[in-house]
């Protein structure tokens, strides 16, 4: 592969590359990156919100029910106490789970310090045996194939499938890459493998 047909496909430029050889981001890539932790940050926050508002609007929605119904809450009976705390409490524990881990998966940041390997590549097909559960009950299992890429003992995931049609098993490049996610940020052809 030519180094314009890796900087189109990977998306990157001479001055990205010079930044990642040094085991920085170039500043488009900063930007980039700081603009996908904020959409990721405020689809947990707001994933979060939701689920608050909705344990608030069940809340309301139980009582104001009971009310309608005459449940009296200084008058009722243990049944309809229990009642009330189950159709509040189950949805709220479900609910306030999900916030709880939606804010915490908000609060957390993505070690993007670049890394770097170099090394020969080979393709390695896994497959994944998927469950499906149909309308009627039944189940069934898929199996679903996909390609990683490896250098020496770094795997990446993901991979669109154009990517066979340039790069060679075997051939020697270095891969830069954000730690936390191994999104490829650039790559160099080294050698052609033996």
């Amino acid at each position: 592969m030519s180094d314009i047909e890796l900087q189109k496909f990977f998306n990157f430029d001479q001055e990205d590359l010079v930044a990642n050889r040094a085991c920085k981001l170039s500043s488009k890539q900063e930007k980039r990156i700081k603009a996908a932790e904020l959409v990721g940050t405020n689809f947990f926050v707001g994933a979060g919100v939701v689920s608050i508002l909705v344990i608030i609007g069940i809340t309301y929605g139980v009582i104001s029910t009971a009310i309608k119904h005459g449940v009296s809450f200084s008058r009722a009976s243990p049944n309809d106490i229990t009642g009330i705390i189950a159709e509040i409490g189950i949805p709220a524990i479900v609910l306030g789970f999900f916030a709880w881990n939606s804010f915490r998966l908000s609060a957390n940041k993505v070690d993007i310090s670049v890394q770097q390997v170099r090394g020969k590549i080979s393709f390695v097909k896994v497959e994944t045996m998927l469950l499906e559960k149909k309308p009627n009950g039944s189940r069934s299992y898929r199996i679903v194939e996909e390609y990683q890429l490896r250098v020496r003992k770094v795997i990446f995931e993901n991979l669109d499938m154009k990517i066979f049609n340039f790069l060679e098993e075997h051939d020697v490049y270095i891969f830069y890459y954000i730690k936390g996610t191994k999104d490829i940020l650039s790559a160099e052809f080294i050698a052609k493998g033996k």
